[in-house]
């Protein structure tokens, strides 16, 4: 018995072992990114809607949004569909200061941009920054950094060839800030 079990988990090794760990070129872009936007800040806090990185038949989940009102505060949300994901692409929010009933104040404009851009180990690098614009001026951070690889193979079915199938990872290279 302890045989069985000695062979069956050396088994079991390869399949908890995950291949998409992040590597040294993931913790360079990380400590760039830092270096660059300051270190991470919690988009929710903020009142972000964070990346929204939507994979397979869930990338058309979020349409496009531009909202506004009488006190001209508006909404903007841009998404950005690749052929494995998408993602917030833009996110933008107005809130216009009112005081005495007139808008005399700075209006506070907050919000996020996103790209994406090859890695070099295979797949794509989703970068999400987020902004502030008042009467402190414009200041940037850091909101989220995750990675994105689809993998692409061939499920065979009997008697009448093979279906294309494909999976698309997401890792979080700062603690899973990503799926919003």
């Amino acid at each position: 018995m302890t045989l069985f079990y000695l062979l069956f988990g050396f088994t079991l090794i390869p399949a908890l072992i995950c291949d998409e760990e992040p590597i040294t070129e993931d913790l360079h872009v990380l400590d760039e990114t830092i270096a660059k936007y300051g270190p991470l800040q919690d988009y929710q806090q903020l009142g972000l809607p964070g990346p929204e990185i939507e994979t397979d038949e869930n990338k058309f989940l979020h349409a496009n949004k531009f909202e506004f009102d009488e006190t001209d505060n508006y909404i903007l949300r841009i998404r950005t569909i690749t052929p494995d994901f998408s993602y917030n692409a833009r996110y933008e929010e107005s809130i216009m200061q009112k005081e005495n009933d007139s808008f005399e104040q700075f209006p506070v404009i907050k919000g996020q941009f996103v790209e994406h851009f090859p890695r070099e180990s295979g797949g794509f690098y989703i970068r999400t920054i987020g902004y502030v614009v008042d009467d402190k001026g414009f200041r940037e951070f850091f909101l989220d950094l995750t990675t994105a690889r689809t993998k692409s193979d061939e499920l065979p079915i009997l008697g009448s060839g093979s279906v294309p199938i494909s999976s698309t990872v997401l890792i979080s290279l700062n603690g899973g800030n990503s799926l919003g």
